[in-house]
């Protein structure tokens, strides 16, 4: 007994994830996607050169594949990280960062390697909890927070650490959209298909590592 396959129109359209991605550690650019074949309107963003990748470029820890080709260049600046305090005392170490997107995305992720023994954190004055059960500090896992509505001031972070350890860590900011791109002009879904309602589709992600 068979069945017929699902026949999209305006009234039921066909999801169809496209996001701009800026790897500034790789000083790369790219076209990516969550659907791992393109489709009828994706085809024109991934040509000869696409790829296969994983989304831990943008999300450390994500198993995600993402499909990758070669974007324009942009001129979108990743968000930054201003140290304000750095003290050690006795076998804590404590930063005081500014974390701050440049192009005012309104969403800001934060990634710590999991070598980075964290024992306490305050965000914006207010204390961050879970670090006191060990076996979740020597987590293999990535830390990730995430921040929403980002003021154009950026987000003061404080992180109390062991103090043999340094901090490596990532950011990644987001914003609903693409970038407007020089001698490039976007090319409409067609009216049976809609953006992909998971994350990132039609989005921008700018990330980029430090290590202090």
């Amino acid at each position: 007994m068979g069945t017929k396959g699902a026949r999209f129109d305006e009234r039921c359209r066909k999801p169809s994830c496209l996001f701009y991605g800026v790897n500034s550690d790789k000083n790369e650019t790219i076209w990516a996607s969550t659907d791992l074949k393109s489709d009828g309107w994706t085809s024109a963003y991934f040509l000869d050169k696409s790829d296969t990748i994983s989304l831990a470029e943008f999300i450390p820890g994500s198993s995600a594949k993402i499909l990758k080709g070669d974007a324009p260049v942009s001129d979108l600046k990743p968000p930054e990280i201003l140290i304000l305090e750095d003290n050690k005392t006795d076998d804590i170490r404590t930063i005081k960062m500014r974390l701050v997107s440049k192009r005012e995305a309104p969403h800001l992720y934060m990634f710590f390697h999991p070598k980075v023994n964290i024992v306490g954190a305050n965000l914006n004055g207010r204390d961050i909890g879970g670090f006191d059960d060990s076996e979740e500090r020597i987590s293999e896992k990535w830390w990730q927070w995430a921040y929403f509505a980002v003021p154009e001031e950026g987000i003061v972070l404080t992180l109390r650490t062991e103090s043999a350890s340094s901090v490596e860590m990532k950011l990644t900011d987001v914003s609903y959209g693409f970038p407007e791109l020089p001698d490039f002009s976007f090319k409409p879904r067609p009216l049976y298909m809609m953006p992909a309602p998971y994350a990132f589709s039609d989005m921008t992600l700018v990330t980029k590592s430090y290590t202090f």
